[in-house]
């Protein structure tokens, strides 16, 4: 994959860049730093200036090393290899002597820049460039190019490994067939938002597989799945960027796979442009060239996700009708299409074309689930029929449903957090229809209690701003100390786990209570 320096460090940034490599090659030695977070982007913008530059020549810093390569010869070969006018420096945040060579360039530097006199580009991660400025102060001032990724990911999703295992060589875990095909469809299941179908696999290849040893690629998949549901997003992006993007670095379709995972919990994080980056610019491309079709259809779906959460609802419609769902009628897969109307039909209502979502997913979506027989993706496609029923004001409607037939579904197969999360859209109805004192009971007695027992922290923060907005529009004095408080613990936990949307949102409100968020007791 090549892709414009624009697209990834902006558009000045991105003319700079293009200045240095075409002003700087027969000029002797210059030196640009980039500062880019994800490895998929550097490695674009690398295989960019190999495309302008045919006689840039790599150096990957995790090479050096006791028994491996040292600086001074992988520098020798790549500047006197024929032809080489410009040298690509990476991979220092993964070095396993980074101090070393940070001293290095440091003491060694006007030697180093006199004997392989040519432009050097070095590209570094964030959480290693404020050591680089530390250690190596005398190497740096040679920098004529400062430049760095437009869309930075937050510190906790940039967090990379320090150092790389040889164990992490470049093939999946072998594992039986039937573990992998488990986790395979967990994996689906959780890209399609079927959260619990992915506990009930993941369930059952831990009884298959009680135990699993740290090396195991598909047992570490799996710990990253069950985070995924659960919405930790920061473990799961560890364990996405220290165990498998690494040992799957040569396996294309399987790194695909994965980044759609790191895409997704950008989404969740509210990093929406650099979860579309990813998709658009790294796993597509790759499903088109292997012509993985089911995969690619749920790629797109994903990229559908993000343009929703952008309010983009034409785009997301387009993709989802033209693009998409062809593809999954072309597979002849009867699940997926009807996930992807159901996704159709939550764009549909957002455009506030109701009748046509109500349409869709009373008569298309849901006699495929009867058909089916699957219970719960019934009861959430009858949740997407009172969405939009509520949307519109018919809450007499929306409330039967969500009492009457989405609940009993609930219960019937003893989904303790999805009847929690029903009873919280009950509440929100009540709400709606003035019905406040419900509502309010609701909330504290149904709903909260569930999500601390499961210790879903996401869910909670979400539960304990609803119940403080309520009691705010209800507008009694009494109520001010809960409010205060419920909007505290809630503020709390969208700052640690670092969701830039809900923390915006809360401190909105905090705000709007005349309150001062970065004041006790809320920092």
């Amino acid at each position: 994959m090549s892709r414009a320096p624009e697209s990834i460090l902006g558009a000045e940034d991105g003319a700079a860049y293009r200045r240095f490599l075409e002003w700087s090659p027969g000029a002797g030695f210059d030196l640009a730093i980039i500062k880019v977070a994800l490895p998929v982007k550097r490695d674009a913008l690398i295989a960019w200036t190999r495309e302008q530059i045919p006689g840039a020549r790599e150096i990957d810093l995790r090479q050096v090393g006791p028994e491996r390569s040292r600086l001074w010869d992988l520098l020798h070969a790549a500047a006197h290899d024929r032809g080489a006018t410009m040298l690509i420096l990476y991979g220092l945040e993964e070095s396993a002597v980074r101090e070393r060579l940070l001293a290095q360039l440091n003491v060694e530097r006007d030697e180093l820049v006199k004997t392989f006199a040519l432009p050097w580009i070095l590209f570094v991660h964030p959480t290693v460039y404020p050591e680089l400025m530390q250690k190596a102060p005398d190497f740096i001032d040679f920098a004529g190019v400062w430049l760095e990724d437009a869309h930075l990911v937050t510190p906790a999703l940039s967090k990379m490994p320090v150092a790389r295992t040889e164990a992490a060589a470049g093939e999946m875990a072998i594992g039986t067939p039937e573990a992998r095909d488990l986790l395979t469809e967990a994996a689906l299941a959780i890209a399609l938002w079927r959260l619990d179908e992915g506990r009930d696999l993941l369930a059952r290849y831990g009884l298959e597989h009680p135990s699993t040893a740290p090396e195991d690629l598909d047992g570490t998949l799996a710990k990253c799945l069950g985070a995924l549901i659960d919405n930790r997003f920061e473990e799961a992006l560890r364990l996405l960027q220290e165990n498998l993007l690494p040992a799957l670095e040569r396996l294309e379709n399987e790194r695909a796979v994965t980044m759609m995972y790191v895409a997704r919990i950008l989404h969740q994080r509210g990093e929406l442009d650099e979860a579309l980056w990813i998709l658009r610019e790294y796993v597509l491309p790759i499903f088109d060239r292997s012509g993985k079709e089911r995969p690619r259809a749920i790629a797109l779906s994903l990229v559908a996700d993000v343009l929703f959460a952008r309010s983009d609802y034409d785009e997301a419609l387009r993709i989802l009708r033209e693009e998409a769902l062809p593809v999954i009628e072309k597979l002849g897969d009867v699940r997926l299409r009807a996930v992807t109307l159901g996704k159709m039909a939550d764009v549909l209502r957002a455009r506030g074309d109701y009748d046509d979502a109500l349409r869709s997913l009373r008569e298309e979506v849901l006699p495929i689930y009867e058909k089916l027989g699957r219970l719960r993706d019934r009861a959430v496609m009858l949740g997407k029929v009172a969405d939009v029923l509520q949307a519109r004001g018919d809450y007499d409607d929306a409330l039967r449903i969500r009492r009457e037939e989405q609940l009993p579904i609930y219960e019937k197969v003893r989904d303790v957090r999805e009847r929690a999360v029903t009873m919280a859209e009950i509440g929100s109805i009540l709400y709606s229809r003035d019905e406040m004192d419900e509502a309010l009971r609701i909330l504290r007695e149904e709903v909260l209690p569930v999500y601390e027992k499961l210790g879903d922290v996401r869910s909670l923060l979400v539960g304990r701003t609803n119940l403080a907005t309520m009691l705010a529009t209800r507008g009694r004095a009494e109520d001010a100390p809960e409010i205060v408080r419920l909007l505290a613990l809630a503020f709390a936990d969208a700052r640690r786990l670092r969701l830039p949307p809900d923390v915006q949102h809360i401190e909105t409100l905090i705000r709007e209570l005349g309150l001062d968020p970065h004041a006790p007791p809320f920092v």
